[in-house]
């Protein structure tokens, strides 16, 4: 079977007879947006193979006549689609547009909602367009993959009752169904630990403790973080020009204003441990330095390094994060845990089980691979007999 390094190589080049709208593989460096949607993208179009990008926002007439004529399936790559505030998403008007006029069969990977913990059906607020863009999903397709229990029962408040628990198909990169959680290869060690945030205020002791240890800090959103490594080194706010200071995350200027960091010792640490990844097989590369462990809240972030084989633990601090954790069975904590101030080694220690993980996988493998194959989607997903559990080729290898 095909190792880590072409499991996660180059996309092959386009062709095919799938065309792939919606969350992209990879981004221009710098370019805005949270580059962790770019595993979730390169996954969808890794596991199908040959595709082709429908780039265009607008499709002429000639263009539709084309991928009609070349194409049996429209892939749509989502991510957190479904706001439960009510707030308009750019994007979902031409979205739709695109898919009626096309009116190719659509198969749908990782539709999701974004809503806080504990938010309730009763009080979800979806946007109208966004509604209209599910629904006219759901007449182009006979099932659709949604990542979990709680964005299930939103689509079906929502009218929407063709929906299936898929989870997310990052998840399945390695295409094999004998995949299995990484163990940790040593003790725990922050040093030699990945970390990821999405509000540093609130995941402030995490924070904390990995600047200390000068963990590798992996963003996603951090173009703040990007530009300071680049600065001369700085002391104070006001040193920092303006149209760099505008990127800096309100949350991390309340730990820099409120509780006593250093501005110059953050930036020696984001110039010696920082890195933000725009390109998927570049990030597997990175992560093959022999890191020991991955925490953090940033969902795939995370599946990053858990599928190139480094143990990890997901910081569930969102619905989203939630209904995949609860789905695949993922090592976690809570955010209520994390903030508890008790040695991050104990939380670690007390967490951590990879065994929910392993029990879930090779029936949620099999729902996902029978999703592609319901749909007559090709597919470079092979069942294989697992090997023998305590054969260390076999723990977090693709």
């Amino acid at each position: 079977m095909a190792g880590i390094d072409q499991a996660y190589g180059p996309l092959p080049p386009e062709g095919g007879r799938v065309g792939f709208i919606g969350v992209a593989a990879e981004g221009r460096k710098g370019s805005r947006g949270n580059t962790g949607n770019y595993i979730h993208g390169y996954a969808a179009r890794h596991v199908v193979g040959e595709h082709v990008n429908i780039g265009a926002r607008v499709l002429t007439d000639a263009m539709v006549e084309e991928y009609r004529a070349r194409l049996t399936h429209l892939a749509f790559v989502t991510a957190t689609t479904l706001a439960v505030d009510n707030s308009p998403s750019e994007g979902h008007e031409a979205h739709a547009e695109r898919i009626k006029r096309l009116g190719l069969p659509v198969v749908v990977f990782g539709l999701g909602s974004r809503a806080p913990l504990g938010q309730s059906l009763a009080d979800a607020a979806v946007h109208p367009s966004t509604q209209r863009l599910l629904h006219v999903i759901a007449d182009h397709t006979s099932t659709i993959a949604v990542r979990g229990a709680f964005t299930a029962d939103l689509c079906r408040k929502l009218g929407i009752h063709n929906v299936e628990v898929i989870g997310c198909q990052s998840c399945y990169m390695s295409g094999r169904s004998d995949f299995r959680a990484p163990r940790p290869v040593a003790a725990f060690d922050l040093s030699r630990s990945i970390v990821n945030f999405t509000r540093q205020a609130r995941e402030s002791a995490l924070f904390k403790a990995a600047m200390t240890a000068r963990a590798t800090m992996i963003g996603q959103t951090s173009y703040f973080e990007e530009a300071l490594c680049r600065l001369p080194p700085v002391t104070q706010l006001e040193d920092i020009p303006d149209d760099i200071g505008s990127l800096i995350d309100p949350s991390l200027l309340r730990i820099i204003t409120a509780q006593g960091i250093a501005l110059a010792d953050y930036q020696n640490w984001m110039r010696d441990r920082f890195r933000q990844f725009y390109n998927v097989p570049e990030w597997f590369a990175f992560l093959r330095q022999g890191f020991n462990f991955c925490i953090g809240t940033r969902f795939h972030g995370n599946m990053a390094s858990f599928q190139a084989g480094i143990a990890t633990m997901w910081v569930v601090h969102d619905m989203r994060t939630q209904e995949f954790c609860d789905l695949l069975g993922l090592p976690h904590l809570s955010l209520k845990a994390l903030q508890s101030e008790r040695p991050l080694r104990h939380l670690v220690e007390r967490h951590f089980d990879t065994s929910e993980f392993d029990r879930r996988y090779p029936e949620n493998f099999a729902r996902f691979q029978a999703y592609l194959n319901k749909h007559g989607l090709p597919h470079r997903l092979t069942s294989v007999q697992p090997k023998a559990a305590d054969d260390p080729a076999a723990i977090g290898q693709p």
